[in-house]
């Protein structure tokens, strides 16, 4: 029996989200030793829903988060002021790979979020879920064509996929996304085939 609409998760969509590779892409791991301040906002419409300012401390290993919270049902404002772990390891081919770690699970995370009035955490321990799994197995395929022309995409983009025999991390997470896909299209066409015999 399939999940009825309420019992489906809240998904990472509906969250606002904070990001390694947003970081890195504006720079904030490039300042070793030195903190850098920085704000994320988000949109929703063209209109700000949310803004979140931040520090990033490559010495120490931390992000600082600072940001206030009002709940709608009480009109209740908390101003939050907390840090939470950065993991670093070296790259093969130099420099650094960051990751989150999250204060509650501990696990190392490329993205972290904020979901009904709490800090930021990771999509476990929110119990979070991506919208395609919320979708019928039966129709995730249609997502599945999508999804597989833009891991395939970025596949094309790598300059390396390979280093010393092995596949890079990249290169393999990429193929995992792409088995995944190749997974659901199975899945998408097995049950089509049986709709239609059953016609």
């Amino acid at each position: 029996m399939s999940r009825s609409y309420h019992e489906k998760k809240a998904t990472v969509d509906e969250c606002h989200a904070i990001t390694i590779s947003f970081l890195k892409k504006h720079g904030y791991f490039k300042g070793l030793g030195c903190p850098t301040s920085g704000s994320i906002k988000w949109l929703r419409r063209e209109e700000v829903v949310g803004a979140v300012g931040f520090s990033v401390d490559t010495a120490e290993l931390e992000i600082r988060f600072k940001y206030v919270l009002t709940e709608h049902s009480t009109g209740k404002v908390s101003h939050r002021d907390y840090s939470i772990q950065l993991h670093r390891t070296a790259c093969n081919l130099g420099g650094y790979r960051y990751y989150f770690v999250c204060w509650d699970c501990q696990r190392h995370l490329t993205a972290l979020y904020l979901f009904s009035n709490r800090d930021f955490l990771c999509r476990h321990c929110l119990n979070l879920t991506y919208s395609s799994r919320n979708v019928s197995k039966r129709f995730r395929g249609l997502d599945a064509l999508f999804r597989h022309d833009e891991i395939n995409e970025a596949i094309d983009k790598l300059r390396t996929k390979f280093y010393r025999g092995a596949p890079t991390r990249r290169y393999h997470a990429l193929m995992q996304k792409d088995g995944r896909c190749s997974s659901d299209l199975r899945t998408f066409v097995a049950s089509h085939k049986t709709i239609s015999r059953s016609l």
